[in-house]
């Protein structure tokens, strides 16, 4: 069901998974910080993705406090790949459409702001965003949000928030704003529905008219 006219004044993106498709790189890119022998099977990455970020770091055995670390040197990592990473199918013409009808368009991501805006420009894309929030803790959405909200001086009725993830949907609801799961990028659509967000779209397409 489309969105109300009076819920769509702001749209908050997610990057990773939602716009980006980094998820293949993210795994390439885990393999080679961790050192492993093998690669990840296909069945392995489709029961990591039925998993939410908490589950992942316990199932691949992952010192929490290392999380940090390596999500730092996973955005250096990535900053090297950027030219392998394409935009999703129907992403772009949905964003500009946004901008288009006077939609505020922001990101708030877990990569580095610098990794977005030079993935933004080079696809053409930086100018239809009012502003990049990278940078985000991976467990830390819901006050990178609350600050996007403050900053910007947004009502939490007027923000629809697009996330690929469980914490995504989590945080979403922590803030009291409206949110929209995506099943193309890091989790499944099995695990997203379980989490119950808002909206939940499986193209392009049905997300353009969940925002209307």
């Amino acid at each position: 069901m489309p969105m109300k006219k009076a819920d769509q004044q702001v749209v908050i993106f997610d990057f990773d998974g939602t716009i980006a498709d980094t998820f293949r790189v993210s795994i390439g890119i885990f393999e080679r910080m961790t050192k492993r022998n093998d690669n990840f099977s296909e069945a392995e990455i489709e029961h990591l993705r039925g998993l939410s970020g908490l589950q992942v770091v316990r199932e691949l055995r992952i010192r929490p406090w290392l999380v940090p670390f390596m999500l730092i040197r996973g955005r250096s990592m990535m900053r090297r790949s950027l030219k392998k990473i394409a935009i999703f199918e129907g992403i772009k013409p949905l964003i500009i459409d946004l901008h288009k009808r006077g939609v505020p368009l922001y990101i708030t991501s877990s990569n580095s702001t610098g990794n977005i805006l030079k993935f933004l420009q080079t696809h053409d894309m930086d100018r239809y965003f009012v502003r990049v929030y990278g940078n985000v803790g991976l467990f830390g959405k819901a006050r990178a949000l609350r600050q996007v909200l403050k900053t910007n001086q947004l009502r939490p009725e007027q923000v629809t928030y697009i996330g690929d993830e469980t914490r995504d949907i989590e945080a979403a609801k922590h803030v009291g704003i409206r949110s929209v799961a995506v099943t193309w990028g890091f989790n499944s659509a099995a695990l997203l529905k379980t989490h119950e967000p808002d909206a939940l779209a499986k193209t392009s397409a049905e997300l353009a008219k969940i925002l209307g």
